[in-house]
């Protein structure tokens, strides 16, 4: 069981849409980071005690592939989102950018709400998504959300969303 432990922590994320509690902070990568590594040793020490022959081999070129996936893959960028705000010490809204690269040519940017769930957790709900977002930011203040979006085509909006239609 403990060699399908990073597995079954990413099924169970995914199937109830949770996010560990630093997926907003600032320095998230350093969490980040750290509970791979713990996942990672968990994985390992299991795949040591069920592996006989070559297993220094074997767990040696899965810690390499772990180093580059953790450096040359993710880096170390310290933010998930564009812009944030804390609604209160539980709820956060955030402007999350989904830009898939090269296997799609569409970029969009969600307002999703952040729910702390748990002890580790955050529930996550999409309110509303943007396309052909360079830009944006999220500002709160007397129940009033304003999105100022900046478009690829450099032309500007700005969205008014009354809290209580949330």
């Amino acid at each position: 069981m403990l060699l399908l432990h990073p597995v079954v922590v990413w099924a169970l994320l995914f199937k109830f849409d949770l996010e560990f509690f630093w997926f907003l902070k600032d320095n998230y990568k350093l969490f980040d980071l750290l509970y791979s590594a713990v996942s990672f040793i968990v994985f390992s020490s299991s795949l040591w005690l069920l592996a006989s022959k070559a297993r220094i081999y074997i767990i040696l070129i899965f810690w390499m592939m772990f180093v580059f996936y953790q450096t040359a893959i993710w880096g170390f960028s310290n933010n998930r989102y564009l812009s944030k705000v804390e609604l209160s010490s539980g709820v956060s809204l955030a402007l999350i950018r989904y830009d898939f690269g090269a296997l799609s040519s569409d970029n969009f940017v969600k307002l999703e709400k952040f729910e702390r769930k748990f002890v580790f957790f955050v529930a996550r709900t999409e309110l509303k998504q943007f396309s052909n977002v360079k830009y944006a930011n999220v500002n709160y203040s007397e129940d009033l959300l304003s999105i100022e979006i900046t478009y690829y085509g450099n032309s500007k909006d700005v969205e008014h969303i009354k809290l209580k239609d949330i």
